[in-house]
């Protein structure tokens, strides 16, 4: 139970700083190999991308996306985070990504390469 527990406590965390935008943070508890890409809060069924794209915070967007966030993934209502993006770079973002099939070969290159352009246009 204790541990479960715990679990629950690192997920809850980590929606916690990705609706902050703390990149380092994130990057650092998606390193430890903890975090579930699937987990969502018990009461409005968001994910950590969910949060992130609400908020606006791109480059937590990004590093989401490229660690296999699905934005494809509905909340309990049934919205997916570019429902709730407001941000037309982040929207562009969740856009792309959402048209790379991602079991392609090579798609997270051309999201790679694609996102730096997007940035250098801003």
């Amino acid at each position: 139970m204790a541990r479960n527990e715990n679990s629950s406590c690192i997920q809850m965390d980590f929606l916690e700083v990705c609706s902050f935008g703390d990149l380092e943070q994130a990057k650092a508890m998606l390193k430890n190999g903890k975090v579930d890409k699937n987990f969502q809060h018990h009461g409005n069924g968001w994910a950590a991308l969910h949060w992130a794209a609400r908020r606006n915070h791109q480059e937590i967007v990004e590093l989401l996306l490229r660690a296999g966030f699905d934005p494809k993934s509905p909340a309990k209502d049934g919205k997916t985070p570019l429902d709730l993006v407001t941000n037309e770079a982040v929207k562009e973002i969740l856009i792309q990504f959402e048209n790379i099939n991602t079991n392609q070969e090579g798609a997270f290159l051309v999201l790679s390469i694609s996102l730096k352009c997007n940035i250098r246009k801003q």
